[in-house]
């Protein structure tokens, strides 16, 4: 069961459970009148795969079965088995909004549908900016999802994991009207019974 809680009375109009369930699974307000500029180099490529997650802290133990309402969202480093966003280690692809975190269950940019994707609708500010993180190099997304995107007004970026992660950062911090669906480099979904995660 998915437990949720908004942590910006802006951040989501109320989403049904279907909804939510849609968002974990790969299942209009007011609008910002800033608009995003696609462009290179933002200056804060300041994540890389070292073959591991860089150390933390402190250990941090929560559950990864769905949402994540946290902080501004900051994704500090990955590897080809996930992502650490916010100090919790999220396995997988993930969905990331500026201040929440989804798991996706699609492992491949090939695998995008508009379907999965269709749940960002219910946002009351949705995006205007769409980032995939494809892995270690970039892939073209199915011509579905592009059409999908320009016919609700989302910007594309399609970009390398590293430097997507690097961008989501950057644009959190400026307050964009962002979301990102970023692939771990070279993840392969977990066979029956594997549970080795992250250790």
């Amino acid at each position: 069961m998915l437990l949720f809680r908004a942590k910006r009375a802006r951040a989501i109009r109320s989403p049904s459970r279907v909804a939510l369930r849609a968002l974990s699974s790969g299942g209009g307000g007011r609008r910002t009148s800033r608009r995003h500029t696609p462009h290179s180099g933002y200056g804060h490529d300041i994540l890389g795969d070292t073959g591991g997650f860089q150390p933390l802290s402190e250990e941090v133990s929560r559950g990864v079965d769905g949402l994540f309402a946290h902080g501004t969202t900051s994704v500090e480093s990955y590897s080809s088995r996930g992502f650490v966003v916010n100090g919790v280690q999220l396995p997988g692809a993930v969905l990331l909004l500026p201040d929440q975190s989804f798991l996706f269950s699609a492992a491949a940019v090939g695998e995008l549908t508009p379907a999965s994707l269709t749940p960002l609708l219910l946002l009351e500010e949705r995006p205007e900016l769409l980032i995939l993180g494809c892995g270690e190099r970039i892939e073209r997304p199915p011509p579905a999802v592009g059409a999908w995107a320009a016919r609700h007004g989302l910007a594309l970026e399609v970009l390398n994991t590293r430097t997507a992660s690097s961008t989501l950062n950057f644009m959190v911090q400026e307050q964009r009207p962002v979301a990102a669906v970023l692939f771990p480099p070279g993840y392969r979904r977990p066979s029956e019974g594997d549970e080795s995660g992250f250790g």
